[in-house]
């Protein structure tokens, strides 16, 4: 069952945000509800208690991402989401999964806009500032327009199809 709920809120998520660039706040919140309430349901206290651990695991570890500038708010909502289906080890792999993911496809972009050197240059710069000047213009020249972005959904989705064929998600 927990498969198929989260089958459901990937899915839908990876649509809505490859189409109209959002996250919906009521799928995010259906599916951490959803997650809390069927885990209780079907494990009593114990059940309830992993999965708000599992929301509450997935939503700091992508808040500190959002907070970088690197994700939008739907993407921490919806590990949220993630984490009352799965609990807090599996949200935690499905992260990782999903940020090893989003490396590689900022990888093959570069390489395909054939930015990757002026980027890093660019990158390179910043840094020298940073380590010689102790100018901290630094962190705020990472948040700029000129940023690689993608909808993070591109990478979530193989994630968490990456965790569940390597047999990391575990749910209760």
């Amino acid at each position: 069952m927990e498969e198929l709920l989260l089958s459901l809120l990937i899915l839908t998520a990876f649509v809505t945000d490859v189409r109209k660039a959002v996250i919906p706040n009521v799928l995010t919140a259906a599916g951490a509800f959803g997650g809390i309430v069927y885990h209780f349901l079907a494990s009593g206290w114990s059940g309830l208690f992993f999965s708000l651990a599992g929301c509450m695991t997935g939503f700091i570890v992508l808040f500190i991402l959002y907070a970088a500038g690197a994700l939008g708010a739907g993407d921490v909502k919806l590990f949220g989401a993630i984490g009352a289906l799965t609990g807090g080890i599996s949200v935690f792999t499905c992260a990782v999964y999903s940020l090893l993911f989003a490396g590689a496809i900022g990888f093959v972009l570069l390489l395909v806009r054939k930015e990757g050197v002026k980027r890093l240059g660019r990158l390179l710069g910043r840094v020298a500032m940073f380590v010689c000047l102790k100018d901290f213009s630094f962190w705020k020249s990472l948040k700029q327009k000129d940023q690689l972005r993608f909808p993070f959904m591109y990478a979530v989705l193989p994630g968490v199809l990456a965790a569940y064929w390597y047999g990391s998600l575990a749910f209760n």
